[in-house]
């Protein structure tokens, strides 16, 4: 009775290939990436003050909504206390570069079509929109009103019914401003001169920004060495209980 075997039909190197690094071009992309997180590290130890991205602040340097604000040049208006008035306005939606911008108590809850109905707004919510050294009562005397709503103040060229939003005055949708509106925001967002204050309010936040990073690693090896007590001790209770079952 005859028997059958079997032989592998090919063999098999069991020593590998001479093994190395596979991944350079990976390599080198990962020490780009860190090299411009470095960069930008950099820009923000440098540049900035996250408030002023975060709050806004007016056309005299005040950051809405904080109390220490510093006097900017010979501006008369900067350096006040905004603790109160933590949303920015600008006074006309289709110049957002250009026109007059300052901290309110509150975002307008109304159409103001006048200086007549300003008046009357300020009288019935105390809400200060037009310039911080305003005398609204000035209104009530002057038959000739029409220089007072302007771009660059010292009252809004129009007010319209708004909300805030990331601490802006927004206008509710009308169709008769949105397409302004959308412009004006894309001409903000392309402009270099926004770039340039972001990079200085990057400039003017850097402790901040270097804290929160040493706090990051200081929990991220705290909390590596808590895993690691962990798993010894879960390893030590591990043998402890594989020995004692053995000897019970």
């Amino acid at each position: 009775m005859g028997c059958c075997t079997s032989k592998p039909t090919t063999s098999y190197d069991e020593k590998g290939g001479d093994r190395g690094c596979t991944d350079v071009f990976w390599l080198l992309v990962y020490i780009l990436f860190w090299t411009l997180m470095i960069l930008v590290a950099a820009f923000s130890f440098v540049y900035g003050n996250p408030l002023r991205i975060v709050n806004g602040y007016d056309s005299f340097g005040n950051i809405c909504g904080t109390k220490n604000n510093k006097y900017v040049g010979s501006l008369e208006l900067s350096g006040r206390d905004m603790t109160g008035k933590p949303y920015l306005l600008y006074y006309d939606i289709r110049e957002l570069k250009l026109c007059l911008k300052i901290c309110v108590k509150e975002c307008p809850n109304r159409n103001i079509r006048d200086m007549d109905e300003l008046y009357t707004y300020y009288l019935q919510t105390h809400n200060d929109i037009c310039k911080y050294d305003f005398d609204y009562n000035s209104l009530r005397y002057i038959s000739d009103k029409s220089g007072f709503g302007t771009t660059f103040g010292p009252c809004p060229k129009s007010v319209y019914d708004s909300e805030p939003i990331l601490n802006r005055c927004v206008p509710k949708l009308l169709g008769d401003v949105t397409v302004g509106v959308l412009s004006g925001f894309y001409d903000l967002l392309n402009s270099w001169d926004t770039m340039e204050q972001i990079l200085g309010d990057l400039y003017n936040s850097w402790h901040q920004i270097l804290g929160l990073v040493f706090v990051s690693l200081s929990y991220w090896f705290v909390r590596n060495d808590v895993l690691t007590l962990k798993c010894v001790l879960c390893s030590c209770l591990s043998c402890y209980g594989s020995i004692t079952s053995f000897t019970c």
